[in-house]
């Protein structure tokens, strides 16, 4: 996957959320060496501006979205970009759309929220809302389905919140309101009249309301006895989400941004395609429901909010579901079936350590290790709690498309290389994941961490590891002394990679 096509718009109709979470897979993309366009309808200067940041490029198209002179377009620009995957997003993908793009010889991935097309045709079919999997998607038999929560596309903001999660044990002070791009039912205000009849302190409230937001927002700030900060444009949500207590939300994407990042929120359905996530959302415990955002007048909204912020039991239970719903892993899931590998690498975490010492005391990890001696538990600890951290080591364990735990892969940085080793589950033996592993490995190593070369170490012995390189991609560079053991040198370099 050297170079995605996407074809998404933002606009005060159609709001930023399509764009946005597109842009989640084109980072990943860019991060793991490829390249990433977006074709977008009459694009706003501010939006151009943001895209330039993170490193797409950016085509104008002017033809009505959805239509045979859109498709055209997309054939064409991907054909002139070489993109090898087209990524379309928008209620403009019906199914003629879609069979227009397959007919163009391009391969297809579809963003749906709501099954709105009569036929999918494409050859991923993506809708990361809760209950998706019930739905019944007319599709080929080839075409994959990716459904439900843990398919949720995060941007890089907030990948580093994976193995740290903020406290929220304080008093409930700092209220964040994000009700989309362009907030076409005008809330945000009527949310500030709101959090006027609050009792108690004073609020501190953040309210991300888009670039084109009206003067009507504004001047509810001004009057408000709160603190208020109004912020049309907001690079990094992460950290505005690790810094407040609660968050009234529109119920788009940006729930399973606040549901990751532990913010227990009041949902309202800011488009007929958000009813559902925000009915499933409050169903199931995931977050106070604050109405459909026509009806939801300033008195309605009181209740749900107050509630919110003065009972910090239903904050840690609210906070608690969305984190079972969202695991912020999901764009490599997705990233995995772009690219066609078996397997994906997410970072060890401390719960994941038992695993790891079972898998090391393994009789044949043992036998093939250059210590053979079975390693103690108190001691294992102690190096674990070390290796986690240390900065210039990365545990990493391999997951396959069903969140299986595969196997494990440790580099040890030294200046611009890495010493790799690794292991697989015996219950994942003889499957051919190996080759696999240190595939994904070395591109880990280049693209995550910028590295420019991984060597390996291997006993002579060890017949299948040795097959398991070399199919890989791996150089063998000789045989060398390691202490008392003599070890088989293999190594790989980021031009090989890249080639």
């Amino acid at each position: 996957m050297s170079h995605l096509l996407i074809r998404a718009d933002a606009s005060p109709a159609t709001g930023t959320g399509h764009v946005m979470r597109c842009l989640a897979l084109a980072q990943a993309c860019l991060q793991a060496g490829g390249r990433a366009t977006l074709l977008t309808t009459r694009p706003a200067g501010w939006l151009k501006q943001r895209m330039a940041a993170e490193g797409l490029s950016v085509i104008a198209q002017a033809s009505e979205p959805g239509s045979t002179d859109d498709a055209r377009a997309t054939v064409n620009a991907a054909r002139e970009a070489g993109a090898s995957w087209v990524v379309a997003d928008g209620y403009f993908t019906a199914a003629e759309y879609q069979h227009l793009i397959k007919s163009g010889g391009l391969r297809l991935l579809v963003l749906d929220d709501y099954q709105h097309s009569a036929d999918y045709p494409a050859d991923i079919v993506l809708n990361q809302n809760p209950g998706s999997e019930e739905l019944q998607y007319p599709h080929r038999p080839e075409t994959k389905l990716l459904l439900g929560t843990r398919f949720a596309l995060l941007r890089r903001e907030f990948w580093g919140w994976r193995r740290r999660q903020p406290l929220r044990d304080r008093e409930a002070r700092r209220l964040l309101v994000t009700l989309g791009g362009s907030d076409p039912g005008r809330v945000a205000a009527r949310v500030l009249q709101a959090a006027e009849a609050i009792e108690g302190l004073g609020l501190c409230l953040d309210v991300v309301c888009g670039p084109e937001s009206d003067s009507e927002l504004t001047d509810a700030a001004q009057r408000s006895r709160h603190t208020v900060r109004v912020l049309r444009t907001v690079d990094d949500m992460a950290a505005l989400m690790s810094e407040t207590d609660a968050a009234v939300s529109a119920g788009g994407s940006t729930v399973w941004e606040l549901a990751f990042m532990g913010v227990p929120f009041v949902v309202l359905a800011s488009a007929e395609n958000q009813r559902s996530n925000a009915g499933w959302l409050v169903r199931h415990g995931g977050a106070l429901y604050g109405g459909w955002h026509a009806e939801a007048t300033a008195e309605a909204l009181t209740a749900p909010i107050r509630a919110l912020l003065q009972d910090s039991s239903l904050r840690a239970a609210l906070a608690a579901r969305g984190k079972e719903l969202v695991d912020g892993e999901g764009v490599e899931r997705v990233l995995m079936h772009l690219q066609g590998r078996r397997l994906r690498l997410r970072c060890a975490a401390e719960g994941d350590s038992r695993t790891i010492w079972s898998w090391a005391n393994d009789p044949e990890t043992r036998a093939h290790s250059f210590s053979t001696e079975p390693i103690p538990w108190e001691k294992h600890t102690t190096w674990y709690a070390a290796l986690m951290a240390d900065e210039s080591r990365r545990l990493l364990i391999a997951m396959d498309e069903d969140d299986n735990s595969v196997g494990q892969l440790r580099l040890d940085r030294k200046g611009s290389t890495a010493l790799l080793s690794f292991s697989i589950s015996p219950a994942f033996r003889g499957r051919g994941f190996a080759s696999a592993l240190l595939e994904v490995g070395a591109a880990y190593a280049f693209g995550n961490l910028q590295l420019s070369a991984v060597n390996a170490y291997v006993k002579p012995d060890n017949v299948r590891s040795r097959r398991a390189f070399e199919k890989a991609g791996y150089r063998y560079r000789g045989e060398e002394v390691l202490g008392e053991n003599r070890a088989m040198h293999y190594f790989v370099g980021r031009e090989e990679v890249a080639r």
